[in-house]
Order: structure tokens, then sequence, then C-alpha cells
């Protein structure tokens, strides 16, 4: 892998995570047949016509039954604006620049110095943090953090032994703070290991570049599934609460055995994959559609129009695809969502993470 291949992952990958993360937000918390409905058939594009954020418009012209008891809306068209996901992965990215390394308390003190737009937590973790104690979360949000951790933690995929106990360290020092479960944890050392494989890249070889993409793509999965499985067995070390969620690593192995390219949605249906809000749903869905689209564009908008926690499975899958194939990611959607949020030197944390990667203990 050269310098240059594995530049254009880092920066994909973060890119990734924020046009994901904006993108998503148009599914999320719907069915697939809701989104449909809502939006006259199935998301393909931001809105052609944005504006800020405002009331929703009720359908009043038909009665459906809407699952969960919601009210179906007409969703204004709105601005590609990202939320506390991209913040946070932001936040950790400049931690990791200014320390060096992936610090814990740091990471706590960038997230006290003010509130982080969107995210309704933080209250909660500012009294918890005082108290000396960690939110014992099971949700999404340590594992939507940790594309920088990816980035800077160096996974070559013949060394998983060798290499992925630090990277899971890593991971759940992002992670804890705020999500102290096994779950939570477990689910962002899967990521972080994948992104980290993918980043690094196989050597050349004389195979084509599909055939090459399929293995570095495997390779990527099987590094996840033995990083939360490492992270699960340290957990269990230390004796740490249980959080009574189903193992993150059990869930990712029957992805990867059962998951085919090309399932389509209604096929991961089937499957009962399901991007729920918790971790141990949301990530396992995110892999199972990267392992069928591996196309950075196909996977954000599979996710976007399967729902549930669509920013959040949308972000990472986009993620996972867009670092194994930067160039399925539409540059349009990068210097949309880039533009509109203030992120510009996005692609620059990358770099500057990839550094640290590169740089000779």
């Amino acid at each position: 892998m050269t310098l240059r291949r594995s530049q254009e992952r880092a920066r994909a990958l973060l890119c990734a995570v924020a046009v994901g993360d904006a993108l998503g937000h148009l599914g999320e918390g719907f069915w697939p047949t809701d989104v449909v409905l809502t939006y006259g058939g199935l998301i393909e594009d931001f809105p052609a016509e944005a504006r800020e954020e405002g009331p929703t418009e009720a359908i009043s012209a038909v009665r459906l039954p809407v699952p969960l008891g919601l009210d179906l809306v007409r969703r204004q068209p709105r601005r590609p604006r990202v939320t506390d996901d991209t913040a946070f992965t932001v936040l950790v990215a400049r931690s990791i620049l200014a320390r060096g390394r992936v610090d814990e308390d740091d990471i706590a003190d960038r997230v006290l110095a003010e509130p982080i737009r969107g995210w309704p937590g933080w209250d909660e973790f500012r009294l918890a943090w005082k108290r000396g104690e960690r939110l014992r979360r099971t949700g999404t949000g340590g594992a939507m953090r940790v594309g920088p951790v990816g980035i800077f933690r160096r996974v070559r995929p013949g060394c998983l032994e060798e290499d992925l106990p630090a990277l899971v360290e890593d991971a759940t020092s992002a992670t804890r703070s705020t999500h102290n479960s096994v779950s939570s944890v477990a689910a962002s050392a899967a990521l972080a290991a994948a992104y980290a494989v993918m980043v690094e890249g196989e050597p050349q070889g004389g195979q084509e570049n599909n055939r090459r993409d399929s293995a570095l793509a495997d390779a990527a999965v099987q590094a996840a599934i033995q990083a939360a499985e490492l992270a699960e067995r340290e957990w269990e070390r230390r004796g740490d609460p249980d959080d009574l969620c189903p193992f993150v690593s059990r869930r990712l192995r029957w992805v990867s055995s059962t998951v085919r390219r090309g399932t389509s949605i209604q096929g991961l249906r089937r499957l009962g994959l399901n991007p729920g809000f918790r971790a141990w749903e949301a990530v396992p869905a995110a892999f199972a559609i990267f392992l069928s689209c591996q196309d950075a564009r196909e996977a954000i908008l599979c996710a976007v129009n399967l729902g549930g926690d669509a920013d959040s499975v949308a972000s990472m899958a986009g993620a996972l695809a867009a670092a194994l194939a930067p160039e399925t990611l539409p540059p349009e959607w990068v210097d949309q969502v880039l533009r509109e949020n203030g992120l510009e030197d996005l692609p620059y944390l990358a770099l500057g993470l990839l550094e640290l990667r590169t740089r000779p203990a």
C-alpha cells in the first residue's frame, strides 16, 4: 500500500463520517416503507431546495398505521447539517493531534468545555464526570467517534495479535467516558479495527483491483470480530459490570457468514438486521450494509433508506466503504457537507492523524 493510497483512504473515511451523518438524518426513525411514503420514493440525494430546519408538515391526505405510534410526516427539505456524532469525531481527532495519543481525560475536558450542539446528554455527562463516574450508555455515540482512532492506530492485516491490543485500548479510552458499557466499547473496537486495516491496506501484489479490495474487506471484518472479542474478554477480566446486551463479536460473526454482496434492503430486513439505536444493533447493521455494497454511495443510501438509527448507520457504513474504495464517495456530497458545516479542515485532520501513524516509533 502506497502512502498516497493510505492518504486517500483516511481522507475519505472521515469525510464519509460527516456525509453519512448529514444524509442519514433524513431517514432517522423510519421504517423502510415509511421512507418511501414520506419522501415519495427512495432517498437518492440531498434535497435540491434545502432550507433551515423548521416545523414538519403532517400528511393529512391519507391515514396509515404507523409503527411505534409515531406521526407520519413529510419533512421539510433541510440543509445537510451534521449531528453531534460528527462533532464528537472532530473532537477526538483534535485531541489525538494535540496529545499525540488517545487521552480519555483530554477528550472529556474537550467535551466539558462547552455543550455539544444536538447532544442531549451533555448535562448528564458533566454531572457524572464531576462525581468521578462514567455514564453506562449502550448507544452508538462511542462507535461513531472512533474514525480518528482507526487512522491513528496502525493495524496490519497479518499482525492482528500483535497490533490489536493497543487499538482496543485506544478505542476503549475514546468511548468509555460517555458509553462505559461492554457492548459500546466492543462495537467501537470493532469499527476502529476495520478502519485501521483498510487504511493500512494490503500489499499491491499481482491481484486485480476487485479481488484485492474483496480480500481487504474480508481482512477488515475479521479484524473487527477479533477486536470485539478482545474488548469483551478484557471487560470480563476486569470484572466490570455486564450491560446484559448481546455480544457484538457474535453478531459480527453471524453477519460475516450470512450477508452476501448485493443483498437488498428487503433482504437485510428478512435476515433480521435491525439498524437500531444501540451499539450492538447499529454496528453489525453497518457491517452488513458494507458487506452488501462495498461502495460508499450505495452504502450510505442503503442505510438512509433502511431507516432506524439512519444517521449513525449511514455514517459508519459509509466510512467503512469509503475507506475501502475512496473513489466511490461522491465529491459533490463531500463539498456540500464540509462547506455547509464549516468542516473544510476535515481532510487535513485525517492527514495529520495518518502522519502520527506513519511516524517511526
